[in-house]
């Protein structure tokens, strides 16, 4: 018996176990990246680049008022964390005001983007999704909450000693 196929009547003839591109495309499905003859180093870059891509343009679609309510929700978790030191912050929506220095909280301040990078990392990481999940929720947690660490030392720093601000923002 010969080896050579003959593709349904289109005079194409191929070796027993080729695929064209054509058979390519109709096996494509959720185990294809997994059948690749790929290292697990490159499998992991692959879905990491793919998950950093999706995500940023998603929340670069995503409308402003979604992160509006993210600065605010910022801007008023600062103030206990300033009070504590026992100084007296004003939170007017968006605003910080620690004696007399007024400080916005903007899209960049919030941990939403660099949020993208570990939500990547663990998503391309090869283990559970319990795992990856709890993973996430942690990561995020730790992330959000240094961040509003982050935020109520600039206000501090530009309220006590403002010519260091902008170096250190």
């Amino acid at each position: 018996k010969s080896d050579l196929l003959t593709d349904r009547g289109k005079g194409l003839k191929r070796r027993a176990g080729e695929m064209n591109l054509l058979d390519s495309i109709r096996t494509w499905g959720s185990d294809s990246i997994r059948n690749w003859d790929m290292t697990p180093g490159a499998r992991f870059c692959i879905r990491f680049l793919l998950t950093c891509a999706i995500a940023f343009t998603a929340l670069e679609l995503f409308p402003v008022y979604f992160y509006y309510a993210i600065n605010r929700l910022n801007a008023a978790r600062t103030r206990p964390l300033l009070s504590i030191a026992a100084m007296g912050p004003e939170v007017n929506g968006l605003v910080i005001v620690l004696d007399g220095f007024p400080a916005q909280v903007i899209g960049e301040c919030s941990a939403v983007f660099l949020s993208v990078l570990p939500l990547a990392f663990i998503f391309a990481y090869p283990s559970h999704w319990r795992q990856k999940t709890i993973g996430w929720i942690t990561g995020i947690s730790l992330l959000f909450s240094v961040n509003l660490i982050r935020i109520a030392l600039l206000v501090f720093v530009g309220a006590r000693v403002p010519r260091w601000f902008e170096w250190i923002h």
